[in-house]
């Protein structure tokens, strides 16, 4: 009766460098073939949230080629964005009343357009405020805060001069407004920098080792999986 010599196996670590070297390349060119970046884009997203940024949808490309980066599309709550990235002061919370008292739209939209995935592909709807009169922007009618607040009373073009008195770095409604743009835009930035490293990781001689351990992987002397 013939044997059956079973061909030897091996483990990652007991493969030679030159073996290890093309089980390596597999593991770049194919460990990162799944939807790597879900839990990228979901604490992406949770994080937003709570700076501000209501985020619908992100792309990206990368890793290694100019005009990568990544891009996303949603909304900046602005009641939100001020408290996580100013300080608190009375020109804040006359901002804070602006915005509640439907001074300007309370979400700045952002959408991102164009072939390349990065963040100046990105860009913002502007906000809508109300008519302008007396340098500020408010209808006569509405000339008066009625809401409950520390400024009860008082007219919104004080409120304005409260702001510009107060030293808050954003007097202008076209300076808050392009100041929550650029920081949606670092946000992408900082996605695409979370990505890069996930990415890194996952193909990273480290995770090898790791999925080898943890699945029981078997080799050939050339490196092949058997």
């Amino acid at each position: 009766m013939e044997t059956i010599v079973e061909p030897q196996t091996y483990t990652y670590d007991q493969l030679t460098p030159t073996a290890q070297e093309q089980v390596k390349q597999w593991w770049y060119e194919h460990g990162a073939e799944h939807e790597w970046w879900d839990c990228v884009y979901d604490d992406a997203k949770s994080e937003g949230y709570q700076l501000g940024f209501i985020i619908n949808d992100i792309n990206f490309s990368g890793f290694y080629s100019q005009g990568d980066g990544a891009c996303w599309e949603g909304q900046v709550d602005l009641a939100q964005w001020l408290k996580t990235h100013t300080e608190d002061s009375i020109g804040r919370e006359a901002w804070l009343t602006l915005i509640r008292e439907e001074y300007c739209d309370k979400h700045l939209g952002v959408s991102f357009s164009g072939r390349y995935s990065h963040s100046n592909t990105m860009r913002c709807n502007g906000l809508d405020w109300v008519d302008d009169i007396d340098g500020f922007g408010i209808k006569d009618e509405d000339a008066f805060l009625q809401g409950d607040s520390i400024f009860n009373g008082m007219r919104y073009t004080d409120l304005h001069n409260i702001i510009r008195s107060s030293g808050f770095p954003y007097t202008d409604p076209n300076d808050l407004e392009e100041a929550m743009f650029e920081s949606a835009k670092d946000y992408a930035d900082k996605i695409y920098q979370q990505l890069k490293r996930e990415y890194e990781y996952i193909t990273s001689e480290e995770n090898l080792i790791e999925m080898c351990s943890i699945n029981e992987w078997k080799f050939n002397k050339e490196g092949e999986m058997v």
